[in-house]
């Protein structure tokens, strides 16, 4: 038993006490700020639990984009497939067309050719005769010729007759029409070059000759100083107006 008198022993219990006191005091502040910590804490986890959960979320819509992607893939591939097979269609069909196209081109020359040869032909030297008083000493259907100093280029005549004066050129069209008779016209003044042998001397004439001219066509023609030729079987008919002089080109 302690010897120390009553109020020295009863001093060191007030400081134990006082000292226990101030320890429960500063152990009930840090609880009361780990409570709060803790409280902070757990509210932090609950919004990270909904950031989470929005998280996945987004991640759920965004696999479920990826699917509705993939399958819009799949269906776009579909979808060039058959493209490209229509396009591999079309362009057989184009090529089809296209040689229907070069045949039938090939049968219209080659009628063109027959319309000169069995009607043009035979009839320019008789018609020339009748419109210019004398005989044709040169004459040609469907006659090409390249230029005299470049070769690469070339004209060809459907029809011609020269005499006289006269060298008489034909363009001979199924169907003649105003654009045809515009670029007649603007290629005449070189067929010089082209046929010099013909050509000097001479005036050179205009003609077209169709089946069927409409009277404006000859209206047109007239203009430009043309003469106009209907083809009728086996004839050659002039239908320029009374007193009608071709243009010397």
């Amino acid at each position: 038993m302690s010897t120390a008198p009553l109020p020295q022993r009863m001093n060191r219990l007030e400081e134990a006490l006082a000292e226990l006191a101030l320890s429960q005091i500063q152990l009930h502040r840090e609880m009361r700020e780990f409570k709060d910590e803790m409280r902070v804490f757990k509210n932090e986890m609950l919004e990270f639990k909904d950031e989470m959960r929005e998280f996945k979320n987004e991640m759920r819509e965004f696999k479920n984009e990826m699917g509705e992607f993939k399958d819009e893939m799949r269906q776009f591939k579909d979808e060039m497939g058959e493209f490209k097979d229509e396009m591999r269609q079309f362009r057989d069909e184009s090529e089809r067309l296209s040689r229907n196209a070069d045949r039938r081109m090939g049968e219209l020359t080659n009628a063109l050719g027959r319309l000169v040869e069995d009607i043009v032909g035979p009839s320019v030297p008789s018609t020339f005769r009748s419109l210019f008083g004398v005989e044709a000493v040169d004459t040609g259907i469907r006659f090409e010729r390249r230029h005299p100093s470049d070769k690469g280029r070339s004209r060809e005549l459907d029809a011609f007759a020269a005499g006289g004066d006269t060298f008489l050129v034909v363009e001979v069209k199924s169907t003649m029409r105003p654009e045809d008779v515009a670029a007649f016209v603007a290629g005449m003044p070189e067929l010089r070059e082209y046929f010099p042998e013909q050509a000097a001397g001479r005036r050179l004439v205009g003609a077209v000759a169709s089946f069927h001219v409409h009277p404006s066509l000859v209206s047109a023609a007239e203009r430009h100083g043309l003469l106009v030729f209907g083809l009728e079987r086996n004839l050659i008919e002039v239908l320029n107006g009374p007193g009608f002089e071709p243009r010397a080109y």
